[in-house]
């Protein structure tokens, strides 16, 4: 009689484990599927149902790949093999399919376990519907590329506008000049205006290339690139800069992409924000790189900015290099832009000097 009470509670405890774990597993907010060593689905959570828009008993030992889409049968191809071969763990992206019309992308997660019922091998099937992700990548390589093609545009505005301008002016004069008599002296005048059309023409190229790449940018050293541009700038307008003394230890794209933002935030500021002082913080902290670009402007609503405005530009940089940034703009407060590298390991060094510029 002991013996049989104490069946009867194991079992009811059996019953209790077994309501408690399928609470758990119909909770879970991610598409479960459980397999057997066929590729045939033999359990489904509540949130697999939903997202395949099955009930549980039109899923129960469906093979696998009749959820899959045809044309991409070479993940699946692989996925079964993964379960055929018992392998431990198992990672891929497939279509799948919710019926002939719809499907979707998905990032799909195998797992094999034993059961401790009957000693078999299981697996279970992770699947998460990857849609919006999908369309995320997109509009940020949109917006990378619009950024791209509206510096080009810029570039050729540049070298039409002033460098176009100067070469077809000294086209002029040589023209008259070939008319001219060596000992005339307009003549010698014409060389002279040409030699100071030259001069202005190089000056050109040089700012052109610096806006372009700044030779201390390409040798990795963005520290040296923004004191340079800060030393120009302050010959027509305030900056403010803290020369920081240690080393920036990024990656040279993330540099020229960080010394792009900068310019960008410059170059609009003075353009747009009708501010008197701009002010660029570099820090290093224990977390990271921070580096803090404000203007003291008009300020703008970012929510209403248009695509062709600097702003853009500058987040579609931040976006590619992936970074952790704020944007602050308040009417007639100015506008602040904060940029976080958390993973930036900087060395110092006594080979920069520590000063304040404004």
């Amino acid at each position: 009689m002991a013996l049989k009470n104490n069946i009867h509670l194991n079992s009811r405890n059996q019953n209790t484990i077994n309501v408690f774990y399928l609470s758990i597993f119909h909770s879970i907010n991610d598409a479960i599927l459980i397999l057997n060593k066929k590729g045939e689905i033999i359990d489904a959570n509540k949130t697999a149902t939903k997202l395949l828009r099955k009930s549980f008993s039109a899923l129960k030992k469906t093979p696998l790949t009749s959820i899959f889409i045809r044309d991409n049968s070479n993940n699946c191809f692989k996925l079964l093999q993964a379960i055929k071969s018992s392998k431990n763990n198992f990672h891929c992206k497939n279509f799948i399919t919710v019926n002939k019309v719809i499907y979707f992308p998905a990032s799909i997660e195998l797992t094999k376990f034993v059961s401790e019922f009957d000693s078999k091998n299981y697996f279970i099937m992770e699947i998460k519907d990857i849609s919006n992700q999908i369309i995320n990548e997109v509009k940020e390589r949109n917006l990378i590329i619009s950024a791209q093609e509206e510096e080009r545009c810029r570039l050729s505005a540049d070298l039409h506008d002033s460098l176009g301008q100067e070469i077809n002016a000294v086209k002029t004069y040589v023209a008259v000049m070939g008319k001219m008599n060596s000992n005339e002296p307009q003549f010698k005048e014409a060389i002279d205006e040409c030699t100071t059309i030259l001069l202005k023409a190089t000056k050109l190229i040089s700012e052109l290339c610096f806006n372009l790449m700044p030779k201390s940018l390409e040798k990795g050293n963005l520290l040296y690139a923004i004191e340079e541009l800060v030393v120009k700038l302050s010959k027509v307008y305030k900056v403010k800069y803290n020369f920081p003394n240690f080393d920036i230890k990024l990656s040279k794209e993330n540099q020229v992409n960080l010394f792009r933002i900068i310019q960008e935030f410059i170059s609009n500021s003075i353009k747009h924000s009708e501010c008197n002082t701009i002010t660029i913080y570099i820090q290093e902290t224990s977390k990271g790189l921070v580096i803090k670009l404000k203007d003291d402007g008009k300020g703008f609503n970012i929510k209403t900015i248009k695509k062709g405005n600097g702003i853009y530009n500058i987040q579609s940089r931040l976006i590619s290099i992936q970074t952790e940034y704020k944007f602050i703009s308040t009417k007639n407060k100015g506008t602040e832009l904060v940029i976080k590298f958390s993973d930036q390991k900087n060395k110092n060094t006594n080979s920069r000097r520590s000063q304040s510029s404004s």
